[in-house]
């Protein structure tokens, strides 16, 4: 297990180490650390490939494909970025179909760990991502909770990863699927502090409604509104209303609409937003009609 973690290492040499290891001394393949993981799990981790061809060619080392999380030998190589492992893995007659459905404690598959992954938002792992889905991983996997890997990239403002699966050619990724709180990936996006507006546009471009509601009623305007940031919400919540059609005086539930979302504090700018960008009026108890008329005339001109 230490040789196979040694990613400052040249690849033979702790491929040489690890045969003699094994051929020579009958070093236990199968063994596991603390945490349930093997040898040829390290060697999936620290990107030792030769290493972990060595030990995938050995029957008792595919006994243990996860560790105590769950988190399987495939996720493992997605998360540190390992596109050639991630070949390896996938093409493996004894092992690669299992991996490819493999999920962990939270229901999270492999596609879920590249929207995690740090260079998944880099744009350096769109190999990994097309190798996932010519393997047939399914991108529209979702956790627990109903959680896709879009809703998770848009939710964490993950700009470059969203765009990759959006743009996937051999696989339909669900831009309006929703999770157990009937939310979409677009209710994700307007529900972060603050939201991203290059998500935000990528979706509505890609086609996702903009006046779904959730199960409580909630639509993805009435969130940009509520989780409101001086300064960083209006533009997502003008792209909304004027190119995503989004309808402000859409109720919930409870018969509130996106005005009343917003906060009673600070707010006044964002109300006019509505106001000028939908072309109607509501009839606010906090600011009177020639302030919101006073105020747009005053953002256009600057």
């Amino acid at each position: 297990m230490y040789a196979c973690s040694q990613c400052d290492v040249e690849r033979r040499r702790v491929a040489d180490i690890v045969k003699y290891l094994v051929d020579e001394l009958r070093a236990d393949v199968s063994a596991v650390d603390r945490r349930g993981r093997t040898a040829l799990y390290h060697a999936v981790e620290s990107g030792q490939l030769d290493a972990a061809t060595f030990l995938l060619s050995r029957p008792d080392s595919r006994h243990c494909l996860a560790d105590t999380d769950c988190r399987s030998l495939l996720v493992a190589a997605v998360s540190a970025s390992r596109p050639e492992i991630v070949s390896l893995l996938l093409e493996s007659t004894s092992i690669g179909r299992q991996l490819a459905t493999m999920t962990d404690t939270l229901g999270r598959g492999p596609v879920h760990h590249w929207v995690m992954s740090e260079d998944s938002e880099q744009g350096r792992c769109t190999a990994v991502l097309l190798e996932l889905v010519a393997r047939r991983c399914d991108v529209n996997t979702a956790d627990n909770n109903g959680v896709t890997a879009l809703m998770m990239a848009a939710g964490g403002a993950r700009t470059a990863a969203l765009g990759a699966l959006l743009q996937l050619r051999d696989a339909a990724v669900e831009v309006d699927a929703v999770d157990t709180e009937g939310r979409t990936a677009l209710h994700h996006c307007c529900a972060a502090v603050p939201p991203s507006l290059r998500c935000c546009r990528a979706l509505v471009r890609a086609g996702a409604d903009s006046n779904i509601a959730d199960n409580a009623g909630v639509t993805p305007l009435m969130l940009a509104c509520q989780t409101y940031v001086p300064g960083a919400n209006v533009a997502v919540i003008r792209y909304l209303v004027e190119k995503g059609s989004a309808d402000p005086v859409k109720q919930d539930c409870d018969g509130r609409d996106s005005y009343d979302y917003c906060p009673p504090i600070d707010s006044q700018y964002v109300r006019a937003v509505l106001r000028s960008a939908s072309g109607t009026y509501c009839d606010s108890p906090y600011l009177p009609l020639p302030y919101f008329e006073h105020n747009v005339q005053t953002n256009e001109n600057k």
